[in-house]
């Protein structure tokens, strides 16, 4: 059984707003990638996000300020969310398999 897009909005919705308030003007994109982006999810797939950030970040840190947040998705939502941090700089700099992957399924919330 495949899962879509509008089934997660919710999910996504409070997300953002919850990554907008730890974040403030920090926060520079927010991406959805993986199965949900390209429209592939089953019910047991997580939601992966890549989150954009200003300035040098510490990702062991900035995963640790995210915890309450993915807690509360899962505990509301019944929804596992992977989210990968990163800075701006690397984002627009960097070349891995991964970040390639997301620069072309990737859908910007």
């Amino acid at each position: 059984m495949s899962i879509t897009l509008n089934s997660i909005q919710p999910t996504l919705h409070e997300l953002k707003l919850g990554l907008k308030e730890l974040y403030g003007d920090r926060l520079v994109k927010l991406i959805l990638f993986g199965s949900h982006a390209r429209g592939e999810a089953n019910p047991d797939s997580d939601i992966d996000l890549l989150i954009v950030l200003k300035n040098n970040i510490s990702q062991f840190q900035e995963i640790l300020n995210m915890s309450e947040l993915r807690v509360r998705m899962l505990l509301e939502h019944d929804e596992i969310v992977s989210i990968i941090p990163m800075s701006e700089e690397d984002f627009h700099t960097r070349n891995v398999a991964l970040l390639r992957n997301i620069r072309k399924e990737g859908i910007e919330l």
